[in-house]
């Protein structure tokens, strides 16, 4: 009766495994999911002093721009109560990235909500006072659309939650401009002249779908380039077993022999 023996698989093999979970919507690594909800938090953290030091600013400009003697710059508006709620939030989702026992998923997904609220308050911010004396209405960027590239970079999601979550906090300047027309601040004639002045955030959008895309892709990449140590690691020490009882070199033999 032939003894049985454990030999290693062919070399440059592939694992069936891997054509299985190829095909199918992998996760991201547990760690690269934990890292990104860290830097949320410090995303978080830095809009928070953003909204402090824009408000700041803000009223020192305003000092610069008026009379001596305007007590204008001293009032405290409705665009301060924005951003002081918007501070408050934002260093709430700090702390609770850090203390959170919630798994990473779940925080990225609220790091949406926090990315459709944060346009929400830009928007009010930006048409709240009205449009500038002279102001013509036409296509620009704003900084809704670079928050929502940033957290594209940044925040690793799935693209369709990015393009959901996207398109939502681009919809906020159209927003804030309808709130401020019902309170007589701006004559923004037809709709579609509210769609051409803020058209170029909806196009950043794509670009930070295209973004994630990218992003989560080198997450499974990193993800199947683990998969694939983890199988070389144990295939070769099934190959050692194999040499051993048959006293010949194998392919991670000699992988070994050229490293040393």
């Amino acid at each position: 009766m032939a003894n049985s023996v454990l030999i290693g698989p062919p070399e440059g093999s592939t694992p069936s495994g891997f054509g299985i979970s190829r095909g199918r919507d992998r996760a991201l690594p547990d760690d690269l999911l934990r890292d990104a909800s860290r830097r949320l938090g410090i995303m978080s953290l830095i809009s928070a002093a953003l909204w402090t030091l824009g408000t700041i600013l803000g009223h020192i400009a305003t000092r610069a721009m008026t009379p001596p003697g305007d007590p204008r710059w001293q009032q405290i508006e409705a665009t301060d109560a924005i951003a002081g709620i918007s501070i408050v939030f934002s260093f709430a989702m700090f702390v609770y990235t850090r203390r959170s026992r919630r798994s990473p998923t779940f925080i990225l997904d609220l790091g949406l909500v926090f990315l459709v609220l944060t346009g929400l308050a830009l928007g009010l911010v930006f048409h709240w006072a009205g449009a500038p004396a002279g102001y013509v209405i036409q296509p620009e960027i704003s900084w809704i659309g670079a928050v929502v590239l940033m957290f594209a970079a940044i925040v690793p999601n799935a693209p369709r939650k990015v393009l959901v979550a996207g398109l939502i906090a681009a919809a906020m300047n159209p927003l804030g401009m309808y709130i401020a027309w019902t309170r007589g601040m701006w004559d923004t004639g037809s709709p579609s002249q509210v769609l051409l002045m803020h058209y170029p955030d909806f196009l950043l959008v794509g670009v930070a779908v295209v973004i994630a895309h990218v992003v989560t892709k080198l997450g499974h990449q990193v993800a199947r380039a683990r998969e694939m140590g983890s199988y070389r690691l144990a295939s070769c020490s099934a190959a050692a077993e194999w040499a051993r009882s048959t006293r010949r070199r194998t392919a991670c033999s000699r992988v070994r022999r050229r490293s040393s």
